[in-house]
């Protein structure tokens, strides 16, 4: 088949591409490459940050040229209705469906149903639950949010859930097919070792949408840990980094506080338990039950610091335990999201 896989989440689409070619198939990843992430693909979008008023005039007609000239493909993924949200972004939509027949959407990014969920308090938390203004869901953005939510809405051919809230909120309103869950890919070169830890316990939290992903109960867990065992644990908290130095700095953890407002867990979670990282992120009972999954390793944490803070307690009580977790994390991302495995379920949604 060829296929075009439209945007990128963290290197969801990255991965994905890479079990596609593997099972024979013609992909090609056309994207923004995620803003400061910065991650590569076959065919770059370009942005309109820090753009003088003529360039950003050429950036556009760059643009929509990348989207006339695409050719006509078996399937179509597009990430996300949030990367056509700017306006200039629509007509380049238009064209996309206007050229496009097989156009499948993930669901992987926010969007109407999530927030309307949310606002109608159906969520016991998520990422706006202690906000008082979603700034990117108000007035003529929230207008205009809909506006291309429903278009895409009405000319896909399923709804694909790749995040287990995102299954939840559209099969509570949406009338369109919407597929089985598929679980995120994730590419694994090499199989790190695990040794013996007989040095101080290094926890890391990745900075990255402070509010939506919980960061104030993360930091506030993560100070009294230092307070009450500075003997026996180290703390990093970095973030805006590009994903390769960034994955560097994650291979200095032992465990990774990914975020503590969703109930399931995503990419920057899977990335940390490939390099064998104890996990701490969404693992709600809901979410893991919407999942082809027996078991999940990840250790659930909620936005309340005093949850986290006791997951944290174990971990360090529990020593000895380390090791055993880190498998855990590198057996289930072999088993679940090896990408082939994912590419296949793909290709049986595309191909029905």
């Amino acid at each position: 088949m060829k296929i075009l896989l439209l945007g990128e989440y963290s290197g969801l689409h990255k991965n994905l591409a890479i079990g596609l070619r593997e099972l024979g198939h013609d992909v090609q990843v056309m994207s923004e490459g995620d803003g400061w992430k910065n991650i590569t693909s076959d065919i770059k979008l370009p942005t309109l940050g820090g753009l003088s008023y003529w360039n950003k005039l050429k950036a556009i007609f760059s643009y929509y040229k990348a989207f006339y000239s695409l050719p006509e493909y078996d399937a179509v993924h597009l990430i996300s209705p949030t990367i056509f949200y700017m306006p200039y972004k629509f007509f380049a939509m238009r064209i996309l469906f206007r050229k496009q027949n097989n156009v499948f959407l993930s669901g992987a990014g926010e969007d109407k149903y999530y927030y309307k969920y949310g606002y109608e308090k159906l969520f016991r938390y998520w990422f706006y639950s202690d906000l008082s203004v979603v700034s990117s869901y108000k007035g003529i953005r929230k207008f205009w949010f809909n506006i291309v939510h429903n278009y895409i809405e009405k000319r896909i051919v399923s709804f694909i859930p790749v995040g287990c809230e995102y299954k939840i909120t559209w099969e509570e309103y949406s009338k369109v097919k919407i597929a089985d869950f598929i679980p995120m890919a994730l590419d694994i070169s090499e199989t790190p070792i695990i040794e013996e830890k007989d040095s101080k316990i290094v926890f890391f939290h990745g900075l990255n949408r402070d509010d939506v992903k919980g960061t104030k109960y993360i930091k506030r867990a993560l100070k009294q840990l230092e307070q009450e065992y500075s003997q026996e644990v180290e703390v990093i908290i970095e973030g805006g980094l590009p994903l390769d130095e960034y994955l560097k700095v994650l291979a200095k953890a032992d465990v990774v506080l990914d975020q503590c407002k969703s109930y399931g867990y995503g990419m920057n979670a899977l990335y940390a338990m490939s390099l064998g990282k104890i996990v701490m992120s969404g693992a709600e009972p809901e979410c893991i039950a919407n999942m082809p999954v027996d078991k999940v390793p990840v250790i659930n944490i909620t936005p309340d610091a005093t949850q986290i803070y006791n997951r944290l307690v174990d971990i360090v009580e529990n020593k000895a335990q380390i090791n055993s977790l880190k498998r855990s994390s590198l057996e289930y991302v072999a088993k679940y999201h090896n990408p082939v495995l994912v590419a296949q379920a793909y290709i049986k949604e595309f191909t029905k």
